[in-house]
């Protein structure tokens, strides 16, 4: 007699079911909370609560103020890659975050052309300027 696909996914040790509980990761988009650990560079820290009104899922902005590009980051974190920098203006989602590193609160936002990476979130705001 043939398994049904769900004794064949608990006989392979699969489960076709989502988790319902865990911590935030690099790359999790949408299940990620402000208040739950996220794993950076493969360590867990509590993400601090955030600050200056950014909230998960909110639309920010890169300030004008200074009038620099922010930089664009592949990992959260000072040391890490820097793939492209977001002129002043610059419209952003943010997906993951806040996670603390390096004294910054940093966020994992995605543009509206599609640009994806960390960005210190010193340098945000939530309305343009």
């Amino acid at each position: 007699m043939p398994k049904s696909s769900t004794n064949m996914q608990a006989a392979e040790g699969k489960s076709g079911d989502a988790p319902t509980s865990g911590t935030g990761a690099i790359g999790t988009f949408g299940g990620a909370k402000s208040d739950t650990p996220a794993v950076v560079h493969g360590t867990a820290e509590a993400a601090p609560v955030a600050s200056g009104g950014l909230t998960l899922g909110a639309t920010a902005y890169v300030r004008k103020a200074g009038g620099k590009n922010l930089r664009l980051h592949d990992l959260a974190g000072l040391e890490s890659h820097v793939s492209d920098s977001l002129h002043p203006g610059t419209q952003l989602t943010l997906l993951v975050g806040p996670v603390q590193r390096d004294n910054y609160p940093w966020w994992r936002i995605r543009t509206a052309d599609g640009r994806e990476g960390w960005v210190a979130g010193t340098e945000l705001v939530t309305h343009p300027e």
